[in-house]
């Protein structure tokens, strides 16, 4: 019985014990006092909070950098005064992410994020430049460059600043991304990565390469999108066909924020619009431990941002799709060109007009809730499926007549409308249901005093009888 309960458990010790992967030393090993906090940008930071007046101010650091955090809080705290200054470590979502939960927790007015964008490191650029000539060179490509001397290039893991990233976007101003892939060649400068495997896949119909230079080890290569990434997609697409043949759908949100509002309103509209059920869902970060406490949900929507919403679902029970893959699933009639999109304001306002034009051709073409109450086929078992209807369309609802005095809705068949209960139903089809409760079979007990004190000794040791 303990082999299987560990399933549903992580490892209590797996904190402790975990190894996190460095590929360099850390910055304040290998730089000087000033170059370290340039490096960090620690008076930029001072000039932020005290100009601002924060007196709480959250320190947010991913676990490749957090052995840097003690020489950053004392850095800043001496210059600060009396202002308070708090670690982030673990956070409770995506490293790439701020986590505003965390802040809350200590009532934070400002955090200030580290990672990504300070631990790039900068290349020469003849390094570059002579990459490209052999990746280039088979496509009869020339290039032409100036030498650039070497007292002008800039000194390594030093970052380049462009102005102050603060997280103030106006969602209006947010772009709308491409609908059919880049329309040139993309240069991409650093290591193999995830955000390397999310540009691969999204430049999937994109007929130009895109072009790699690894400046570790001052590699550089033409990475087709469709080499690497048609096993990936090959992957999502089984999530997908799962995805199809699913009736209870949970929404996770991986990473919550007032912007991802309207996009969670939109899944549950949709959910709701083809009669299934759906749950929402924060976990924080996403195992195959948390999400299998969750037995009843058939498929998982993972609601994130676009670096960490591609989740390999080798180890989880249920497939975990994206709001673009949900779209396509819920489509009466799919069709997938090859293009995938993982931008949350391009996923919602296409869906909402998709939402449109369906809902004005259902109007127009007359009641079609009977198309739901169809058997479907699903492409993974070959056989027809009886789906599940756990709420009658909205435009039944309000084609009720107010006046009448029928407590049970009935469909067109004159058959009963039943809103089932996801729950209910998954406990019915279980064959353990629970302890047996044997209701007027047993005599009543009767009424005993029970021990009293701590586990280490009990001041009564038997029991006695209440009369």
């Amino acid at each position: 019985m303990a082999v299987e309960s560990t399933a549903f458990s992580t490892s209590a010790e797996e904190a402790i014990t975990r190894m996190i992967d460095v590929s360099a030393p850390p910055p304040s090993q290998t730089l000087s006092a000033e170059q370290f906090e340039a490096y960090y940008e620690i008076q930029r930071t001072v000039r932020e909070i005290v100009d601002n007046d924060y007196h709480r101010t959250a320190l947010q650091f991913p676990d490749e950098l957090l052995h840097d955090s003690v020489p950053i809080y004392r850095a800043l705290k001496a210059e600060i005064g009396n202002r308070e200054l708090y670690v982030l470590a673990d956070t409770t979502y995506g490293s790439c992410c701020v986590d505003e939960v965390a802040a809350q927790h200590v009532d934070a007015n400002a955090i200030v994020h580290y990672g990504h964008a300070f631990t790039k490191m900068l290349t020469t650029l003849d390094e570059l430049v002579a990459g490209l000539q052999t990746a280039l060179e088979p496509l009869g490509i020339a290039i032409h460059h100036t030498p650039v001397p070497l007292k002008t290039v800039p000194v390594p893991q030093l970052p380049v600043k462009s102005g102050p990233q603060t997280d103030n976007a106006n969602p209006e101003e947010k772009s709308q991304g491409h609908s059919d892939g880049p329309a040139e060649p993309i240069l991409w400068i650093g290591p193999d990565s995830l955000t390397l495997t999310n540009l691969l896949l999204t430049s999937f119909t994109s007929p130009f390469p895109v072009y790699t230079f690894d400046p570790k080890s001052g590699t550089a290569q033409a990475a087709s999108p469709h080499t690497p990434t048609s096993r990936l997609l090959k992957k999502r697409y089984a999530a997908l066909s799962r995805a199809r043949s699913a009736d209870v759908f949970g929404i996770l949100v991986s990473s919550p924020s007032p912007t991802q509002l309207p996009l969670l309103r939109h899944i549950r509209a949709r959910i709701r619009e083809r009669r299934k059920k759906s749950y929402t869902v924060s976990v924080g970060k996403v195992n195959p431990q948390k999400l299998g406490n969750f037995a009843e949900v058939e498929c998982w929507v993972l609601v994130a941002c676009g670096e960490n919403s591609l989740v390999d679902g080798k180890e989880f029970m249920r497939p975990v799709i994206t709001p673009f893959e949900l779209e396509l699933a819920l489509a009466p009639t799919p069709k997938w060109t090859g293009r995938y999109v993982l931008d949350l304001d391009t996923v919602l306002k296409e869906g909402e007009a998709d939402a449109k034009a369906t809902k004005s051709s259902t109007d127009n073409d007359g009641e079609s809730g009977s198309d739901d109450e169809r058997p479907v086929f699903s492409a993974l078992t070959g056989t027809y499926r009886q789906p599940k209807l756990f709420s009658p369309p909205a435009k039944s609802i309000a084609s009720t007549d107010p006046s009448s005095t029928d407590v049970i809705l009935r469909n067109q068949d004159t058959a009963v409308t039943a809103a089932g209960s996801a729950a209910a139903d998954f406990l019915a089809s279980r064959t353990y249901q629970g302890l047996e409760q044997r209701t007027g079979m047993d005599s009543p007990s009767l009424l005993e005093q029970g021990r009293s004190g701590i586990a280490r000794g009990y001041k009564d040791v038997d029991h006695h009888i209440v009369p």
